[in-house]
């Protein structure tokens, strides 16, 4: 076996104090990177309308989609290998993918141009979706990069690229603002964030992945992406659903209301959700290596862990969001702008499902470590189902009241987290069936 920085250890569990530094120092970058755009918000809201926040989440919403099919979800598979030239094998699949993807986008963009505009509304939108076959390219770069560094416990490398990504968006977002750029000046400074922060991962990384790339040939690219082929029919639709499911509300409210409701939705989301999102990521990573051993070694320790940190963090998120969630309206009315305070509204109605998918969304990669990302599947598709049929009964019934279908959204959302945790908190259950 390689000997390399990369090479995932064959010793039995990690100590809790590797897993905490590296817990603190993803954190540690995590927190920096989400406390930019939350800082700048009350600049932005000033530069930006409701309807430019709207037009923005709509681009982000088309590529976050794309983006998630262009690479297979072979970047989860990078952490897996036992050779590190099996994982650069599988992470240079995964980027090619994307590139093929990206011409597809491209070429759909351009035929389905007119039908975009009659749907949107907004010639604007249209032309610069564009940029979106740009956009895959460089999510793949960024998801690959950043998993071959997790791959390598480069915890350090990647907190200082979601730092750089973050601060770069910033300032590109406030600039790009002020100088009249309107929805524009976001999608530029997203894109250039992203650009910056693949740069910083490939200066990082080059002189260890250059060692591999003579040992790797065509054959042994395809034959690898063969052996790790359940990613793609697997956890692809699994992550694609999720994606799609995040989506659909934004589409839904584009049609049932306004793009300013839509507006008032992406901020309540960008200053609430992201940050939970970003943290409870960071956590799932280092979890995911850890509890890859603990599952072949010590099922037994692994599920009384789970149990007991999920605990500590929705009791830690229900008494800090308890108290938060009372003053969200005046918060965003007094920092954002009176003319945001609907935002904060539906930042309310948000948190009854946020706070317990902040907590449980870290330990869903056991279904993957345990291989019953199937199951996982199934829920996903139920959820994605669960949401597109609320959606439609708001439409069809004539429903325009936002408050009612952002109360029976986060309603529906904390359900289904609920059915998702019981299999993996319950010792009895099929996860853990060999305790």
């Amino acid at each position: 076996m390689n000997n390399s920085k990369f090479n995932i250890k064959n010793s039995k569990l990690f100590p809790r104090s590797e897993f905490s530094r590296h817990v603190l120092t993803l954190m540690t970058g995590t927190t920096i990177a989400q406390a930019i755009p939350i800082a700048i918000s009350p600049i932005l809201t000033r530069i930006y309308t409701p309807e430019d926040f709207g037009a923005f989440a709509i681009y982000i919403a088309i590529a976050s989609v794309l983006s998630i099919l262009a690479t297979g979800k072979y970047e989860l598979a990078i952490m897996l290998p036992q050779k590190d030239e099996d994982a650069f094998a599988i992470m240079l699949f995964s980027i090619a993918s994307s590139f093929a993807i990206s011409i597809l986008s491209f070429l759909a963009i351009y035929l389905f141009h007119h039908q975009l505009i009659n749907f949107f509304e907004k010639k604007e939108i249209v032309d610069w979706l564009y940029l979106i076959p740009l956009s895959i390219i460089l999510s793949a770069l960024y998801q690959n990069l950043r998993y071959w560094s997790n791959r390598g416990k480069e915890y350090k490398v990647i907190s200082k690229a979601i730092i750089l990504q973050s601060s770069t968006n910033g300032a590109g977002n406030v600039l790009f603002g002020l100088m009249g750029f309107s929805f524009v000046g976001m999608i530029v400074s997203n894109m250039l964030s992203s650009m910056f922060s693949v740069l910083y991962f490939l200066f990082k990384n080059i002189k260890y992945t250059s060692r591999y790339k003579k040992a790797i040939d065509f054959r042994q690219i395809i034959a690898i992406a063969k052996q790790y082929k359940q990613f793609p029919l697997q956890t692809l639709p699994q992550n694609f659903l999720y994606q799609a499911y995040l989506q659909i509300p934004i589409i839904a409210i584009k049609a049932l209301f306004s793009l300013a409701t839509l507006g008032f939705f992406t901020l309540a989301y960008r200053v609430i959700a992201t940050p939970l999102s970003i943290l409870s990521n960071s956590l799932g990573e280092v979890f995911y290596q850890k509890a890859s051993l603990m599952y072949i070694n010590d099922k037994k320790s692994l599920q009384v862990y789970i149990k007991s940190l999920f605990t500590k963090l929705l009791g830690a998120s229900l008494f800090i969001g308890g108290i938060i969630v009372w003053f969200l309206p005046e918060l965003f009315s007094f920092i954002f702008g009176n003319n945001w305070i609907e935002a904060g509204k539906i930042g309310q109605y948000l948190m009854i499902y946020l706070i317990f998918d902040f907590a449980l969304t870290p330990f869903t990669r056991i279904y993957l470590i345990a291989n019953r990302n199937i199951l996982y599947l199934k829920w996903e598709i139920v959820r994605f189902i669960s949401v597109v049929l609320l959606c439609l009964i708001f439409y069809w019934a004539g429903l325009f009241d936002s408050s009612l279908f952002f109360i029976a959204f986060a309603l529906l959302n904390l359900l289904l987290y609920i059915v998702l945790a019981i299999p993996i908190l319950n010792k009895k259950s099929f996860i853990w069936r060999e305790i």
